[in-house]
């Protein structure tokens, strides 16, 4: 796998220097000075091949979308010769010899790398006749500590959400990953030590939590230090509060874990608002069957980068890649994340937090 990773991001950065090189190289203002092109266009696209050659680092994910958008400039340029009759196509190529493919595919890169670290606000408004008072649920998932967040910034979104008047939090899972430094996350483990909300911060497990992927902080670890902070971690458990609110923790869907019956056998559907946390969108018609009133993920990232997005939901990866759906009475929410994975690079979707709001039927 390793191997094969390394022939993909050679060939993507050997690719990305062509591309960059041929539409540098053959810009109108080098056209009395093709010399001077071909010197421009191979110092561009060395360098572009040279700081692509990882293809999952910021970089290099940053430079092959901007190749991806040279591309997609040509493929324009090629629909207009083909169907625009001829002027749209001239006043088109006249410009794109000037940089207007260039200047677009980096702004569109430039838009990638801002994108990720701006971290908006989401709402959702629903009644269910099982909450006792009006109820406010702050969901984060998906830091992955180190990419493109810090526990800094992270403490700040959630201190944020309290102040908002969450009274529930949420970490629905891949507060880390393999990459994340340890003492990045025990730094923010003390942090959480001052977050706190009215009826509790609750953890659950991510696929990138713990060593699966060569990290080096254990799942104990997390357990122990989040124990300490005061955040409840649930595996496979339950807890009730205030004798009507259930909030339900699943393992990870990549582990060997409980079934969703198993889990609601001590739980009073008829009369208590469960939320069930499962950081994987999955079993969503089974949690609806079961009585769960509010299922709450992340994992998808909305795919992160396009067109990533529109693949994963053409081809259904997930049961629910983004946003809000009703499943039965249950209502089901999934966060494209509070940062990213792999680079700091998002241009499919947002970086957010989510308030819910829940209030009883009338």
């Amino acid at each position: 796998m390793v191997r094969l990773l390394s022939e993909i991001s050679l060939a993507a950065a050997i690719l990305t220097g062509v591309n960059v090189f041929l539409h540098a190289a053959f810009l109108s203002c080098f056209r009395k000075r093709k010399w001077l092109g071909a010197l421009v266009g191979f110092i561009l696209g060395g360098l572009a091949a040279y700081f692509s050659r990882d293809v999952f680092s910021t970089s290099g994910m940053a430079l092959l979308n901007f190749s991806l958008a040279l591309l997609g400039m040509d493929f324009i340029g090629l629909v207009l010769r083909l169907f625009g009759k001829g002027n749209p196509y001239a006043f088109f190529r006249k410009w794109k010899k000037r940089g207007l493919a260039l200047f677009i595919a980096a702004i569109y890169a430039a838009y990638g790398l801002i994108n990720i670290h701006v971290v908006r606000k989401t709402e959702y408004s629903f009644e269910n006749p099982n909450v006792k008072s009006e109820l406010t649920v702050g969901l984060v998932s998906d830091s992955h500590l180190g990419t493109a967040m810090d526990d800094e910034k992270l403490i700040r979104v959630l201190r944020k959400m309290v102040d908002g008047g969450a009274d529930v939090l949420v970490l629905a899972g891949d507060i880390v990953d393999e990459s994340t430094d340890k003492d990045m996350f025990l730094r923010f483990a003390e942090g959480m030590k001052n977050i706190r909300a009215p009826k509790g911060v609750y953890f659950v497990f991510g696929n990138h939590d713990g060593p699966r992927y060569g990290g080096n902080i254990t799942h104990l670890e997390i357990e122990t230090a989040f124990a300490l902070s005061g955040v409840t971690v649930l595996t496979d458990e339950s807890v009730l509060i205030d004798d009507w609110l259930r909030i339900v923790g699943r393992k990870d869907a990549s582990k060997k874990r409980a079934e969703i019956e198993a889990l609601l056998s001590g739980a009073d559907t008829e009369n208590e608002f469960v939320i069930m946390i499962d950081h994987q969108p999955a079993e969503t018609f089974a949690c609806s069957q079961s009585g769960v009133d509010l299922l709450l993920s992340g994992h998808t990232h909305n795919g992160q980068i396009f067109p990533i997005n529109i693949i994963s939901e053409l081809f259904r990866i997930n049961e629910i890649e983004y946003g809000h759906k009703a499943v039965g009475d249950m209502n089901a929410v999934v966060s494209s994340g509070v940062a990213g994975w792999g680079s700091a690079f998002r241009t499919a979707g947002k970086s957010e937090y989510v308030m819910i709001y829940v209030t009883k039927n009338q």
